[in-house]
């Protein structure tokens, strides 16, 4: 990830030439302070760029995604998602991306035009999980799932370390979407373990000891801690042990709107299910989903 970065002229990001490559990167919120290119400024050479995500640069002068300094470089950029760079330039696309050679394909770039040619480049909102862009995975109705290229492909897994080419193609971006080899979410409450001070914990999974006042016989009843336990079952054809699934808990008020989502990852394991546990059931109801997934893998939950 290359993110935060602050740079007094070009690339905000990166700055550089030869044949750099870059593939599964996130390149976030970055700024060019007084140059071009919040994220990324290609001086001279054959950049290859894959399955990079490129979000949220800012420039004070133009195109505050990926520049290329003159037709001395000649990118290769695929399966890459450029999308809400910021900059005071009138052509909405230059904001995004400006070369004067190289190839782009099979990405989504905001504004598209069509100018720089290619195939399967388009400008559909890509769906992010989180709102604000806090979260940049995909969401499971994103238009970059399926939309890649495998050619492109050099490595097997995603920004997440999950595995690549999940589906019939592999993702647009530096993450690929797991919601189609998601099969079941159940969630169950579960008593804390007896806190002794050795960092035991009950419950399993993701996200924390799951310890405080309990009886210890196993029973999540009133006047106990309790955790929540979510537990995902994946398709272990597709999905190997290992790989993460996030889970998010979102507490509701006592109107039912949503408050600030916390989430766990669950890990795989050779069962193909894997859990992610709150430690602390907050009063009221919590909806539990696997994030990013269609409703049909989320439940609400009543802390008792």
């Amino acid at each position: 990830m290359v993110k935060h970065n602050v740079a007094g002229a070009n690339g905000g990001g990166y700055y550089g030439w030869g044949s750099p490559v870059f593939e599964n990167c996130l390149f976030q919120k970055n700024f060019s302070e007084r140059g071009i290119a919040g994220a990324m400024f290609l001086r001279s050479g054959r950049a290859v760029i894959t399955n990079c995500t490129i979000v949220g640069n800012k420039t004070t002068r133009h195109t505050a995604g990926i520049s290329t300094f003159n037709d001395s470089n000649i990118p290769a950029i695929t399966n890459c998602l450029i999308w809400g760079n910021k900059a005071p330039n009138g052509d909405p696309e230059w904001n995004q991306l400006l070369m004067d050679k190289g190839t782009i394909n099979h990405s989504v770039v905001q504004h598209w035009s069509g100018r720089y040619g290619g195939e399967g480049n388009f400008d559909a909102d890509p769906r992010f999980v989180g709102p604000g862009r806090k979260n940049l995975r995909l969401a499971h109705d994103s238009p970059c799932i399926d939309a890649g290229t495998d050619d492109a492909v050099t490595e097997p897994y995603d920004l997440d370390g999950n595995p690549r080419i999940l589906g019939q193609r592999v993702d647009i971006g530096a993450y690929e979407n797991l919601c189609g080899d998601v099969l079941d979410l159940s969630v169950q409450f579960v008593e804390a373990a007896k806190d002794d001070g050795g960092g035991g914990g009950g419950g399993g999974g993701g996200g924390g000891r799951c310890v405080g006042k309990s009886d210890g016989d196993g029973l999540c009843e009133p006047g106990e801690d309790c955790c929540i336990a979510a537990t995902v079952t994946i398709n272990p054809a597709t999905l190997p042990p290992g790989s993460t699934v996030r889970v998010t808990f979102t507490p509701l008020d006592e109107n039912g709107d949503p408050l600030e989502p916390r989430t766990r990852r669950a890990r795989i394991m050779d069962d193909g299910r894997g859990k992610a546990t709150l430690p602390d059931c907050p009063a009221g109801r919590v909806t539990v989903c696997v994030e990013g997934c269609a409703e049909t893998f989320c439940r609400d939950v009543e802390c008792p």
